[in-house]
């Protein structure tokens, strides 16, 4: 059992390897804090360029994917 609110014991386990490392949970922000393709080309703006990259995201191994809406006439809203 892991205990993350003791980092003694936490770092006692991680001195064995990365074998004993906890499993992981990889998280995408697919939206980001930037609005606008002008910032990133790659920003997925439209629904459908969302759940692309959310199952892009997916097949690489993402448990949790964070999106914030965007609005179809105004994709910066």
């Amino acid at each position: 059992m892991w205990n993350y609110s003791d980092p003694y014991a936490y770092l006692k386990k991680i001195d064995h390897g990365l074998s004993s490392l906890p499993p992981m949970i990889i998280s995408v922000a697919l939206t980001g804090s930037v609005h606008g393709k002008e910032a990133n080309p790659n920003l997925p703006e439209m629904p459908e360029e969302q759940a692309e990259q959310a199952y892009d995201a997916y097949k690489a191994g993402a448990s949790i994917v964070h999106i914030h809406r965007r609005l179809r006439d105004n994709p910066r809203m």
